[in-house]
């Protein structure tokens, strides 16, 4: 039910970091862009997430797609 009405309440099918989660996991006046920019520096192709798609193929584009979304320009 849940994964049906995600699409619905703004999650998309693809990969994303979620604004709410960025902004609970971040202290004020600091940024995880750097985390994620030392995960992209790992060769990996399939990604389970804790929440969202399993990619089976593809992860590292879709996560930088995700990290580009979020903080606004390329990493990696």
């Amino acid at each position: 039910m849940a994964r049906l009405a995600m699409p619905f309440i703004g999650f998309p099918k693809t990969t994303v970091l979620g604004p709410f989660w960025l902004k609970m996991m971040t202290s004020h006046g600091v940024s995880l862009r750097g985390e994620f920019q030392r995960l992209l520096e790992l060769d990996f192709d399939a990604l389970i997430a804790a929440h969202g798609t399993y990619l089976p193929s593809g992860a590292k584009t879709g996560v930088r797609r995700a990290v580009d979304r979020a903080f606004g320009s390329t990493i990696g």
